[in-house]
């Protein structure tokens, strides 16, 4: 078994992987909406819930493997996700704000902060609430 097929094979490795993604996707459509000199706190949750969408999809399927869908489910990840997006914006803004000022890559200090703390929240919340079996 090479180490690729065995990273793989965990849950976790499965949500960083997609995990991943999802913040490329986030980041690519939040730099392109302030690049557009949208609001910072719209362009933040504009990506998140792009990322969102593609995680939702790919957890469900791979990382988690359920097979079916269903309302309580859908339900539960909006919540999380939603109470994820509003500490992914709020951290995102205490931070840019915190580093602005004093580091010129404070944008990508921000970002991956409140990623980090949003994706951590969400993976709790995914594993324990939407896709638990």
């Amino acid at each position: 078994m090479n180490i690729i097929s065995h990273f793989k094979k965990s849950k976790i490795n499965r949500f960083i992987i997609v995990g991943i993604v999802s913040v490329l996707i986030d980041f690519i459509v939040y730099y392109i909406l302030l690049t557009l000199n949208y609001n910072i706190s719209f362009a933040k949750s504009i990506g998140f819930i792009s990322g969102a969408f593609f995680s939702y999809q790919f957890n469900r399927k791979w990382t988690f493997n359920i097979k079916t869908i269903n309302s309580m489910q859908i339900i539960t990840f909006i919540f999380v996700y939603l109470s994820g997006l509003g500490l992914n914006v709020l951290s995102n803004n205490f931070i840019f704000f915190l580093v602005n000022p004093i580091h010129s890559l404070a944008i990508y200090i921000s970002f991956l902060l409140s990623t980090s703390i949003s994706a951590s929240y969400n993976y709790i919340g995914m594993k324990m609430l939407v896709f638990r079996k």
